[in-house]
């Protein structure tokens, strides 16, 4: 039989299988691209978080062996769909409970679904998804003034790297039922026989000798299984993003008054917006151009949300129109955003008459700087925090988190003097402390 062994292998082979071999983490990342899949839980008490960190906070717990579904790996991060027990917060003000109070409906437009937070409503600040008039909701519990919900669609909690794992085709067919076997029926004792007498047997003839033949040898041919086509990633249009501020409960002092500084009481007798005319992408591009030359403060950032969010809803977009919808919403809305931190910190630095004066008594302060609001740890994607900058070089010396028995949030843009409870981020390599107490080292402009 003719052998079908290479007699020669290149050396550049053996170099890459080698290389492959032993880099079992460029292996993991390029299996780990191919998304969505079914995913198993490899490790027991696995902390699910509501956003890719360990920064952001717990959600719930899973187990070893329970299957996930995983849309995306962000930096080593499974980006998952909620599974059963993880829930969500919504207020009561805006669900109307039917029946026996198992399932409600969302009686206004823009409703944030918070992450519930294994702690409470009070601590669980992360929006999921956005809720709009009609939208239906499945009550779990009642905690307070929320809702515990069934997880909407559209919302996704996060796994921490290296504890999920692509899961194989016999773990996520479902198990055949096996049906039920009937007893046997008892067979009936047989009649005793009475045993004929024995016959001698009658000399047989031997058998002649059989001569195998041998078979023909049978050549399998190997068959080589087709590389499976690249998934083609599409990109996740950007989620919308409320302009209203939703406070947790208990309310934070220093979060009220920013929720005061953002949002104006609702006028009652305003009369509805008119509905926005939808435009071309092309038209719109032009007007962003044009925009874009006018000062800051004067760019109409709400009207050209308003003209992409009616020409997104019109729908009759192509991939790439609906790409560059998407991401030019989420620009537009990260500029509003700036916009309105731009006008706090304005309405901060506006003289207030309760504001305290220099300490006379000899005070040692844990830190001291000028206190301003964070455009990074800013409350959406990443826990509330203000900045203590160093009013020569501009630099960050602390991180002071809000709430507390002392309101911070009316010292915003003052040199002030700093005391409490002190702890270094490893991350941000800077302290972070918890208010005691804090004073002001120059008056109010």
């Amino acid at each position: 039989m003719r052998s079908h062994t290479p007699s020669f292998i290149p050396a550049w082979f053996i170099a890459v299988l080698v290389i492959a071999c032993g880099s079992p983490g460029w292996l993991a990342q390029a299996v780990a691209q191919e998304v969505p899949f079914t995913g198993v839980v490899n490790q027991n008490q696995t902390d699910v978080r509501c956003g890719a960190a360990d920064s952001f906070y717990r959600v719930g717990e899973l187990k070893k062996g329970q299957l996930v579904q995983v849309d995306e790996v962000i930096v080593g991060w499974y980006k998952i769909v909620p599974p059963e027990g993880i829930h969500s917060y919504i207020s009561k003000a805006f669900v109307d409970a039917k029946g026996d109070g198992s399932a409600g409906v969302v009686n206004t437009d823009r409703t944030e679904a918070k992450a519930a937070d294994v702690n409470g409503p009070g601590n669980s600040y992360r929006t999921q998804a956005v809720l709009n008039k009609g939208d239906g909701v499945q009550i779990v519990a009642e905690e307070g003034s929320h809702y515990r919900i069934v997880a909407p669609s559209g919302a996704y909690v996060y796994l921490p790297p290296g504890s999920v794992r692509r899961a194989l085709a016999m773990e996520t067919e479902p198990a055949e039922p096996q049906e039920p076997q009937e007893p046997a029926e008892p067979k009936p004792e047989p009649e005793p026989v009475e045993e004929p007498a024995p016959v001698e047997p009658e000399p047989q003839p031997e058998p002649e000798p059989v001569v195998e033949t041998p078979a023909e040898p049978v050549v399998v041919v190997p068959v080589v299984p087709a590389e499976p086509k690249p998934a083609v990633e599409t990109p996740e249009p950007a989620e919308p993003e409320p302009t209203a501020v939703a406070l947790p409960e208990p309310e934070d002092p220093s979060v009220k008054d920013l929720k005061e500084m953002l949002n104006d009481p609702p006028d009652e007798t305003a009369e509805p917006a008119e509905p926005v005319e939808v435009l071309p992408l092309a038209e719109l591009e032009a007007q962003i151009e044009a925009m874009l030359e006018l000062p800051v403060e004067d760019q109409p950032l709400a009207e050209m949300i308003a003209k992409y969010e009616a020409l997104q809803a019109a729908g009759g977009l192509s991939q790439v129109q609906a790409h560059k919808v998407a991401s030019r919403l989420a620009s537009l809305r990260h500029g509003l955003e700036i916009a309105q931190g731009l006008e706090v910190i304005a309405k901060a630095r506006e003289p207030k008459p309760q504001a305290q004066t220099q300490p006379t008594e000899a005070v040692s302060y844990d830190a001291v700087g000028r206190l301003l609001a964070s455009s990074v740890y800013d409350g959406r994607t990443l826990p509330r925090m203000y900045r203590l900058a160093d009013p020569a070089t501009g630099r960050a010396v602390a991180y002071i988190r809000p709430g507390g028995p002392v309101d911070s949030t009316r010292f915003l843009g003052l040199l002030v003097g700093v005391q409490g409870e002190r702890a270094y981020d490893p991350a941000l390599k800077l302290k972070v402390i918890a208010v005691e107490r804090i004073d002001a080292l120059q008056a109010a402009d």
